[in-house]
């Protein structure tokens, strides 16, 4: 996913009148790269998603998976991946599974099981996934504006889109807050494709 952004002001500021003919007077701002964002300004936010193949999926957070034992079939679970990343197995407990391949989780969780099982070789299957991408897309999801989100950057600097805490980007040239908002979005994995 790529996020662009652009600044938005009002289109016209006040009128004057020349000879009968209402003339505004234009306060639209062109971003220049020394330009920087305040509060009180407004910025666009277009996503992009990524749909290519990706070298590799990476477990998120909201994915189900499936952890089987081929020699112990008592110990098979289906599982959340939890908000903090983790996701709990018998007489274990929580394992980090956020941002692992499932053949890297795989391999961790069959660590932690040989000082109990004899020749664990777990397996990690992908039930439900991508589940932060769908709820991406049905945040941003308006008619008028498309895969966009205008956010008004507020009082104390911040702007607030979907899926991530408030993000401080006043003092901030704007291809500092793409960078930004990319590489956030990045932490909770969703892909950023590059142009």
């Amino acid at each position: 996913m790529l996020a662009f952004l652009i600044s938005c002001t009002s289109p016209h500021g006040p009128a004057s009148i020349d000879n009968n003919r209402q003339i505004y007077d234009d306060k639209i701002l062109y971003l220049s790269h020394d330009y920087m964002i305040s509060a009180g300004d407004q910025i666009e936010v277009s996503y992009h998603i990524d749909v290519r193949k990706q070298d590799v999926y990476r477990i998120a957070v909201g994915d189900q998976i499936r952890v089987e034992f081929p020699h112990y079939p008592q110990f098979d679970r289906s599982l959340n991946v939890r908000p903090d990343g983790r996701v709990t197995v018998p007489h274990i407990g929580d394992i980090d599974a956020f941002g692992l391949t499932p053949m890297e989780l795989a391999e961790r969780i069959t660590q932690k099981y040989e000082p109990i099982l004899r020749n664990p070789n777990c397996t990690v299957a992908l039930i439900r996934y991508g589940e932060s991408i769908r709820e991406l897309k049905e945040a941003i999801k308006t008619a008028t504006r498309g895969q966009s989100r205008l956010a008004l950057v507020q009082p104390d600097g911040r702007i607030a889109i979907p899926l991530l805490e408030p993000l401080r980007v006043a003092g901030m040239a704007v291809e500092d807050i793409q960078a930004n908002i990319n590489d956030e979005y990045q932490k909770i994995s969703l892909v950023c494709s590059h142009p």
